[in-house]
């Protein structure tokens, strides 16, 4: 029988660390860059700012292999606002340093779910996407990366796939800002579910990395990017080259670098 052909889905320049990184999704499912949150809402774990005792705050690293310096990461909550702010407690932009990691404190009246979308500054790579489905506790930082696996969890989870109808924008209409808000709160409730199903497609990339498939998420466990300055990336930051999703006949496909076999489709959470 003859195979159907494979078209990826990333329409990416591929980052000279590696001519077999990740495979980005475009933001529908031929377009898909997204993603979300860790099981429940992004795990423990900050960068190595120190947190100012009663802030709530997200960090977290963009990375598609290696890191995305100068990213813009914009994180809105249900009404489309930006949702960080500065010292002086007014909205503000977060972008990211030489290894990819952000930090976010959170304004006081931003609820949580929050959608997280990333722009390579240098267009490089398409918008990625990201979920966090809880609100952290003051002075307990939470990890929320953006990376092409978040992005595929997100995109699996929104209407028609296409995950940039998880986000909400202060600029919508009142009808089509509520439909987003919505969508961000059916997904937010199904994030922990589909991240699980994610995780267990990919355990033979996990154990060939060494990380623990009971306890990895592509949301909440830490990312130490390779970087433009010669630092090398942890194991977490390695399987975003090592796993790459395809598009076939309309769905995501995942497969890993060292395997020649058909990629698996990506299921939906059980």
């Amino acid at each position: 029988m003859k195979l159907p052909a494979r078209t990826s889905l990333n329409q990416a320049h591929p980052h000279p660390r590696s001519t077999q990184w990740l495979r980005l999704a475009q933001l529908t499912l031929t377009s898909v860059a997204v993603l979300v949150a860790g099981c429940g809402g992004g795990g423990g774990g900050s960068d190595a700012t120190a947190t100012p005792p009663g802030v709530a705050v997200i960090s977290g690293t963009v990375a598609v292999g290696a890191a995305i310096e100068g990213a813009k990461v914009q994180i809105t909550d249900t009404t489309g606002e930006n949702a960080c702010t500065n010292a002086v407690g007014t909205p503000a932009s977060v972008t990211t340093d030489v290894n990819g990691q952000f930090l976010c404190h959170l304004l006081d009246g931003a609820n949580a779910p929050y959608a997280l979308l990333a722009l390579d500054p240098s267009a490089s790579y398409t918008p990625m996407v990201s979920l966090q489905s809880i609100r952290p506790a003051p002075g307990q930082p939470i990890t929320v990366n953006i990376t092409p696996l978040t992005s595929v969890v997100a995109a699996m989870l929104a209407p028609q796939q296409d995950a940039m109808a998880l986000i909400p924008h202060a600029g919508d209409s009142t009808a089509t800002r509520t439909q987003r808000a919505q969508h961000l709160s059916a997904a937010a409730q199904s994030l922990a579910g589909q991240t699980l199903t994610l995780v267990a497609q990919m355990a033979p990339a996990l154990q060939a990395l060494g990380l623990n498939s009971a306890t990895y998420s592509p949301f909440s466990t830490p990312i130490v990017a390779a970087n433009s300055q010669g630092g090398a990336g942890n194991a977490a930051d390695r399987l975003l080259e090592l796993v790459r999703v395809e598009h076939g006949h309309g769905a995501p496909l995942l497969a890993t670098t060292f395997s020649t076999s058909i990629p698996a489709a990506l299921a939906g959470a059980s």
